[in-house]
């Protein structure tokens, strides 16, 4: 085994740890939701790959690390980075990283602002029809 990265045996003790420190942080609450659970052990299986991948690597040279590998594919390094930009959209559509995070804080404000504004018009609707 080079790096065990396409082992579940290595990948899912990984995973589940990752899904318990972002699930246990109340920050990320929305996230525990089983809706979410798909989309969340997508997210830590490529972190623990990567994870996999970055202790594989770390113990090579630079060569080692930039060289094709034996069955002619791409360079360990090439495949970090290939799972690193994957983890990164991950990342990104769950709201991990801060500027996500952000977009989704706005999103989720101006939906409760809708809606607000949608219940306001209905009860002032309300209103008029009982003058």
């Amino acid at each position: 085994m080079l790096h065990g990265a396409w082992s579940p045996r290595k990948v899912d003790p990984l995973a589940a740890q990752y899904v318990d420190l972002l699930v246990s942080d109340p920050a990320n609450a929305y996230l525990a939701a089983p809706a979410y659970a798909p989309a969340v052990w997508r997210w830590a299986t490529l972190e623990a790959r990567l994870q996999l991948l970055d202790e594989w690597i770390s113990n090579m040279t630079i060569e080692q690390q930039t060289a094709p590998t034996r069955r002619g594919g791409s360079s360990p390094l090439d495949l970090w980075r290939q799972f690193e930009a994957t983890a990164q959209t991950a990342r990104s559509r769950l709201g991990l990283d801060p500027l996500s995070r952000a977009r989704l804080g706005r999103d989720v404000a101006q939906t409760r602002l809708d809606l607000a504004q949608l219940l306001s018009a209905d009860k002032q609707g309300d209103d008029d029809d009982e003058e």
